[in-house]
């Protein structure tokens, strides 16, 4: 099976947990692709060991789109540009799930797999929910990031 891995808004390699996991399912004979942050310098499409990371970049070369971008997630939990990213693991790169990682990004994943057709897998590494209720952080950020809002 080809799994569409989702990292949003993470660089690969990164996190270790997300890293294992794919070994794991290459090793059972699955193809994994990952959908990741592209930084200065990285390439677009890289195999790394059994992964082959797709990286994308919010809205290169237009400030007032990654702005709009940013705000529209921040409002809705949704982000047009990686629920894209997403959407183009199954059309272009023929992933037959998308394996979606932590809260923050779900909501764009389970879009994407809605839009394309494809199950989605909401793998969460954290209790996002809890965490939220715990950090100490500015208003603004107890306001767009709620515990119970997460929990929804």
């Amino acid at each position: 099976m080809r799994i569409g891995m989702c990292l949003a808004p993470l660089p690969y390699p990164h996190d270790h947990r997300v890293g294992k996991e794919a070994i794991v399912l290459a090793d059972a004979g699955h193809e994994v692709l990952l959908a990741c942050k592209r930084r200065d310098g990285e390439a677009a499409d890289e195999q790394i060991g059994p992964v082959r990371a797709l990286r994308h970049q919010v809205h290169p070369g237009s400030s007032l789109r990654r702005r709009i971008d940013s705000a529209t997630y921040l409002t809705t939990l949704d982000s047009p540009s990686w629920r894209g990213a997403f959407e183009r693991l199954v059309t272009e790169h023929g992933a037959e799930v998308l394996h979606v990682h932590d809260l923050p990004y779900a909501k764009s994943g389970i879009a994407a797999a809605r839009r394309t057709g494809v199950p989605v897998v909401l793998d969460l590494h954290e209790n996002h929910p809890a965490a939220y209720r715990l950090w100490k952080r500015r208003p603004i950020d107890r306001t767009l990031f709620s515990a119970d809002r997460a929990e929804r």
